[in-house]
């Protein structure tokens, strides 16, 4: 699955490096005869790091790759949760001949002992523990397809926060590339704009990262009970109950 780089909070986090290093080797801090280098100082911090975009500009061909490549994300998924459905389904019917055949053997082992046919029901006994190991698998079986179906969906919720994040991102570099070109009297209103759209897109990115987090869960959850229905077929394979 594709994840988007982070790269904005990474690129804050080095820039403020050399600001922290600045100020360390700094001489010491400005008395009342200083006022003017103190402000010099301070505008800087604000124009290098306080006015620093919190989404590094992106071209917006680039936004538009990322956006077709999670659309097509999306649709994979819609493709993995029917090929799930249909191990679901095999699963389930598989699981409810088990169980009439567990019921059939339970009559048997139940006449048997009825009529005192021990060497019978000694035999339908090792049977029915056999068909009690055999139908556990086919539970966990069925449990897993239905996790797996969860985590495609999720894959595709996933998918549609991505989509709706690089729309904002797009539409951020619009907005950008307006208040760029913007004249004296339009500057103020198309930077405001620009911000409040840099707010949405940061949204909906902490919105994907939530979603990264749930399939991330999700794919953890199918691990463990491929490892659960491992166990029974190794039990099942060698015979041991």
């Amino acid at each position: 699955m594709r994840k988007r780089k982070f790269t904005a909070v990474m690129l804050f986090t080095l820039a403020m490096f050399p600001l922290q290093i600045q100020a360390q080797n700094a001489a010491p801090a400005a008395t009342a005869t200083q006022p003017a280098a103190e402000k010099s100082f301070q505008e800087k911090i604000f124009q290098e790091v306080v006015k620093a975009p919190l989404i590094m500009p992106r071209s917006q061909d680039d936004i538009k790759a990322d956006m077709e490549s999670a659309k097509q994300e999306g649709a994979a998924a819609d493709k993995k949760t029917a090929a799930v459905q249909e191990g679901l389904n095999k699963a389930s019917q598989l699981l409810q001949q088990q169980k009439g055949e567990m019921d059939s053997l339970k009559k048997k082992t139940d006449l048997a002992k009825k009529e005192k046919r021990e060497t019978d029901k000694i035999t339908l006994e090792a049977e029915k523990k056999k068909a009690d190991l055999f139908q556990d698998f086919l539970e966990k079986y069925k449990s897993l397809a239905e996790a797996g179906i969860d985590e495609a969906k999720s894959e595709k919720d996933l998918a549609q926060a991505q989509v709706a994040a690089y729309q904002a991102e797009l539409e951020l570099a619009q907005k950008r590339e307006a208040r760029d070109k913007a004249g004296d009297a339009e500057f103020a209103a198309a930077s405001l704009a620009a911000s409040n759209t840099q707010e949405k897109a940061l949204r909906a990115f902490k919105t994907v990262a939530d979603k990264n987090k749930g399939v991330a869960d999700k794919l953890t959850n199918i691990e463990n009970k491929r490892m659960e229905l491992f166990q029974i077929r190794a039990k099942l394979v060698t015979g041991v109950r």
